[in-house]
Parts: C-alpha cells; structure tokens; sequence
C-alpha cells in the first residue's frame, strides 16, 4: 500500500520539482521489531497483527496529515498483499483510506478491496467519485490498464515487450502514471505513460534498474529496426 500526494505547485505541472518525500510508503524492509520486549511477537501470528495494525495507524496518520497541508492531489496505491493480512481486514482498512484520495490505483483483484461491486467497474468508479475520487485506475497487466474519469473509462493497451522480471512493473506503471499527472496531462494520455515505464520494468531484471529517464520514455515506441541518435 502506498500514499502518494502531491503539494500545490506554484506552477502547474512543474515536473522538475524535487519529488523526495512526495511518495509515502512503509519501506519494503523497513525493521519490524522496535523495542526489547516485540520480539516474543511469534512469526505467525502476532507478528503479522502487530505490523498491520502499526501500518495501519501510520498510513491513517500520513493521509490525515496531507489532507491538512492542502495537497493538490492524494492518490493511494493498493498493493494488497495476502501474507500480511487477511481480506477482511485489508477491506476494512483500504475501503476507509480510498474515500479520503484523489486517485485510486488498483490491480483488477484489488478493487473488490474498496468497493461494492468490482465486477461493475462503471458502478465502482461512480461509488468513489460520490466519496471525492475523481481518478480510478485499474491494473490488468499484460491486458493493459484502464481509468475512470469523470464518469468515462479509457483503456490503454501494454507495450509489447520481452518480459525478463515482473517485479517492480506495478510500482513503475504508478511512478509513470504519476508523472503524467505532475505534468498536467490528460488522464488517457497518463495512463499510456504508466504502461510504456511498466513495460520497461518487465524488460529488465530487478525492480528499478530498467526505468527510463525522460528522454528514454519513446523508445519502446520506435518502429524496430530505427536508429536512434
């Protein structure tokens, strides 16, 4: 799961502010154990409560917070993970986080996590467009991505590429489709964005090594074959 938001810029779509801190998000390694007594917190069970609910209070916390300074834009980033939490209480949770963002990014099996009815994508977006949402993005990877907009989806479809390693490609389809937004793009053509950086993930091995710069942003768009100078 993670929280972005995005501050009121004095000029809208100044893409080369410094991004550091904008992204919020419980640091995949980040050390579990804090004090003496935690360790007894067995492997299986407590553990796993006790990270939850400590996750929980201090995403709670940040979404507060950033409501409060006035940002722009918050966006949440499902990313549910099963060896974490149960549905249940990842239901309970998001389903109380989403109505509190701007945009919503979701993998297809995700979005049953925050709204009523995910089969009916029309009726999902229109749900959280009622709690303030005005972005819906649904991730359906090789098949490519959707977003609801203003009661309207609009579908990109995958880059084609040679996939080596899928770790990362999620993140990096949310890094492009933010930058879109930070560039004040329209919501189709950011969506486009998220999938050419999440094929550029999928055509390399780890999870960040192979996200183009901008200037590399229109490779993979070049007919095969093109010099490129």
């Amino acid at each position: 799961m993670g929280i972005i938001a995005i501050p009121t810029l004095d000029r809208a779509g100044d893409v080369d502010m410094q991004l550091e801190g904008l992204f919020v998000r419980m640091p995949r390694h980040q050390p579990v154990l804090r004090s003496p007594g935690e360790h007894r917190l067995n492997e299986r069970g407590e553990l796993r409560e006790h990270l939850v609910a400590r996750a929980r209070e201090d995403e709670t916390m940040k979404l507060d917070v950033e409501c409060e300074k006035g940002f722009r834009v918050v966006g949440l980033s499902c990313r549910y993970r099963s060896s974490l939490w149960v549905p249940r209480e990842a239901r309970r949770m998001l389903s109380e986080l989403v109505r509190g963002a701007h945009i919503v990014i979701a993998s297809e099996d995700e979005l049953g996590l925050v709204v009523t009815d995910p089969q009916d994508e029309s009726a999902a977006a229109e749900e959280l467009s009622a709690s303030g949402v005005s972005q819906l993005v649904i991730k359906r990877g090789a098949r490519g991505a959707t977003v609801w907009h203003e009661g309207r989806p609009h579908h990109a479809t995958a880059v084609p590429v040679t996939v080596l390693d899928t770790v990362g490609a999620g993140d990096a389809f949310t890094a492009g489709y933010l930058s879109g937004v930070l560039d004040g793009v329209s919501p189709a053509t950011a969506l486009h964005r998220g999938t050419l950086t999440g094929a550029f993930a999928d055509a390399c091995v780890g999870d960040w090594e192979g996200l183009p710069t901008r200037a590399e942003l229109s490779l993979l768009e070049t007919e095969p074959g093109s010099t490129v100078r």
